[in-house]
């Protein structure tokens, strides 16, 4: 990597691959999100990757972060090329699946918590 310049304590890296930026923002353990950045000024390739890595601060959340999360994909989809269609129904699968999947989880908990309560003997009354 030439060129490398780390910001928000190496979490944000921009390197120059063959004079075009690049940006490697850290999401994780060993796992980090790569994006060509299009550009051969530095200037505006900080400022691109400042807008990636700060997204989730700059775009207000309503309940359910419906909405917000899917303005996000919108932005970040949409630098790699992905229609606004597309990167709608794309961030409303995931949201669908993530928080769909945990509150019937958690419907399915509560379910048979009232199940086993209702299943117990009643304790007779103590004179």
């Amino acid at each position: 990597m030439d060129n490398e310049r780390q910001f928000e304590g190496g979490k944000l890296v921009l390197f120059t691959r063959s004079g075009i930026w690049q940006a490697r923002i850290a999401i994780g353990g060993r796992r980090y999100l790569w994006r060509t950045l299009k550009t051969s000024n530095e200037g505006e390739a900080k400022r691109a990757a400042f807008k990636l890595f700060h997204l989730s601060t700059l775009v207000p959340t309503a309940p359910g972060y419906v909405g917000s999360y899917q303005a996000a994909f919108v932005v970040i989809l949409g630098q790699f090329g992905v229609t606004a269609t597309s990167a709608l129904v794309a961030a409303t699968a995931v949201q669908v699946y993530l928080i769909g999947s945990f509150t019937l989880l958690g419907l399915a908990i509560m379910a048979i918590a009232a199940l086993m309560a209702m299943a117990r003997p009643a304790k007779p009354p103590e004179s």
